[in-house]
């Protein structure tokens, strides 16, 4: 289930660690959304979780990412970036969208960048 939704605004003030953040002090732009992130309950809500260790004496939980999950992203138009251990995996979309996904044990944050500046930095590393 949905826990909470924050979102992040472009604005005229924003300062040189905003930036880094995916946000721009574009006056145009001032207000608009430039990133959202999106918790939900759940560490298991759009991943496969398989614990390991010995249960009840030291565990922790390995994460994959479906097919069918990658898939319903690929069918909006994202490119899968990255899939890295732990589950987290990074798709981008035309010039400026990008989603981050991160499992945790107790929820699945997703987040929402509209970010020239981070699909260009992609961009560079494939070299394209």
């Amino acid at each position: 289930t949905l826990a909470y939704v924050i979102y992040f605004f472009n604005w005229q003030g924003i300062t040189e660690e905003d930036i880094d953040a995916g946000l721009v002090q574009d006056k145009d732009l001032s207000g608009t959304v430039g990133s959202c992130q999106v918790f939900y309950q759940g560490g298991d809500v759009f991943y496969t979780r398989e614990e390991q260790g010995t249960p009840g004496v030291y565990s922790w939980y390995e994460y994959s990412l479906p097919f069918s999950t990658r898939r319903a992203i690929e069918d909006k138009g994202y490119s899968l970036f990255r899939e890295a251990s732990g589950g987290f995996a990074t798709f981008y979309r035309g010039s400026e969208n990008l989603i981050d996904l991160r499992p945790q044990e107790s929820r699945t944050v997703i987040t929402y960048y509209k970010s020239k500046h981070y699909v260009d930095l992609i961009k560079k590393n494939l070299n394209y």
